[in-house]
């Protein structure tokens, strides 16, 4: 971990990719195949969160998206041995093909 931190620190530009749904799908004609896929594409700054507050907002934020109706409890102590990184998107794009 140490080494993607130090190289965050130099140069905190990032690009990501998502992609789910995949199914192939063959057509009639012999050999002709093609993929169902949904994915995502983009560009940001990534930050190293350093603050109790910022690391706990980040944990428990996608938590809280999928059980809103939970409490979600991190000891502090915890958070000291945890990185949370913060990802700043600037430019995001998707596509989709689902034959």
């Amino acid at each position: 971990m140490k080494l993607k931190n130090d190289n965050i620190k130099k140069d905190n530009r990032i690009g990501f990719e998502a992609d789910c749904s995949h199914k192939l799908i063959k057509h009639e004609e012999v050999n002709r195949f093609s993929m169902e896929y949904e994915s995502v594409m983009g560009c940001g700054n990534i930050y190293m969160c350093e603050s109790t507050t910022e690391k706990l907002h980040g944990l428990t934020a996608p938590m809280r998206h999928y059980a809103p109706d939970e409490k979600f409890t991190i000891p502090r102590s915890a958070l000291a041995g945890v990185c949370v990184l913060r990802l700043d998107v600037l430019q995001i794009t998707g596509k989709r093909n689902m034959c």
